[in-house]
Order: structure tokens, then sequence, then C-alpha cells
């Protein structure tokens, strides 16, 4: 990792402004699994502001999205809406498709935080009709977690349930321990709602065996 820091340093000291912004884009899950979430969130900032990142590529589209997904991890919702919403358009504009995946599905997750959930709603299915064109069966089972998250907040804790034990079973399929575990613990604490304290507890400790396998500092926490 500090061997990392240091390769940061350098292109930041060089303004190699492509390849920071590449570089910094491709780390954002390592920061976003370990916890290091307001690290991140200033080493992309710093790429970003770069005056060679300023061009409409796809390299800065990635580098939004990472930003946006580290903003939206600290709830500083505004934040991650501006640069998710930049990340969409510019993947847009661009017409990558495959990338435009992430920032779409995570700007419809940010809106349902703001209280727009009919916005929400519509960017995720959005999302997952992409989705389904390019039999991105990953992406998709992070979308089924989503729309569960909003099944709970309409009250309704059968369809919550319903999703996310579809997303469960995609997310085994193909081997995404991440959701798995998100989908555990929210289960376990829907049971927990309904009175079922024995299938909680079960539930949340196989959540907290898989993230403690990969190192999840955020998800053991929850």
């Amino acid at each position: 990792q500090d061997n990392l820091r240091a390769a940061l340093s350098w292109l930041m000291e060089q303004e190699e402004a492509e390849l920071a912004v590449r570089l910094y884009a491709a780390l954002w899950r390592f920061w976003d699994l370990r916890g290091y979430w307001s690290e991140g969130r200033r080493w992309l900032r710093a790429a970003l502001s770069l005056s060679g990142a300023q061009g409409r590529t796809v390299a800065r589209a990635k580098a939004l999205n990472a930003a946006g997904n580290l903003a939206h991890r600290q709830y500083d919702e505004a934040v991650a809406h501006l640069l998710l919403a930049e990340s969409v358009t510019l993947c847009s504009e661009l017409n990558q498709d495959r990338e435009l995946v992430g920032p779409l599905g995570k700007l419809g997750e940010v809106m349902q935080r703001q209280g727009d959930l009919a916005a929400g709603r519509s960017l995720i299915e959005e999302c997952m009709v992409l989705c389904r064109k390019l039999g991105s069966h990953w992406d998709f089972a992070r979308l089924l977690y989503r729309l569960a998250y909003l099944a709970w907040l309409e009250g309704d804790l059968t369809q919550k349930v319903a999703l996310l034990q579809e997303s469960r079973v995609l997310a085994r399929e193909v081997g995404d321990k991440d959701v798995i575990a998100n989908a555990l613990n929210s289960l376990g604490y829907t049971a927990y709602l309904q009175g079922n304290q024995i299938l909680a507890a079960t539930q949340a400790q196989e959540a907290i065996t898989l993230a403690q396998e990969l190192g999840d500092i955020g998800n053991i926490g929850y």
C-alpha cells in the first residue's frame, strides 16, 4: 500500500493526469472494501482537478464514478449525486454502455437516500434493462439488492425478502461474496424486525463471516 501511495504521489507531482485518473479509478474498490474512504476521496479529488484530466474521456467517467461511490459510502449524498450524474452523462455521450451501468445504478441508490424514491426506482430499473442487454449478472445481483432496499423504504417487507433472496442466489452463481453478505445482513435485520431472533442471528453471523473473509471493514460493522 505504501508503494501505491508513493506512485500516486509521483503521478500528482509530475501532473501525469491521464495515468493518475486511470490508476486512482482502478483502486477505488480496494479503498471501498478496506474502509479507506476519506483517503480514496482525497486522491480522486486531486486527480480530477488536474488540468489534463478535464477531457470528456472514459477514464474521467470511471474516476467520477469511483469518487461518487466513495462519497456515497460516507453519506455525502449531494456530492455523490453531482459526481455520479456527470459520470452518467459522460458514459452516455461516449456510448459506453458497459461503463454506464455502475454510475447509473448507484445514482439511483443515491436518489433513494435523498428521498426521491420514484426517480431512484426509475434509474435502477433502467440500469437493470441495460444489464440484461449486456448479460451482466454480477451487476444485476447488486441492482436487485438496491430494489430490496427501496421495497424496505416503501414498507413492503415481503417484496424486500423476495428480492434479497433472488439477489443472493444470483450472487452465489457469480461468486460475489460482497453482495451475498449484504443480502444476508439485510435478511437478518428483516427477521429481527419480524421477531425471529434465531434466524436473524444466524444470517447476521454468516454475513459477518463473509465480510471478514473479504476484509470488508464497513460491512463487518454493519
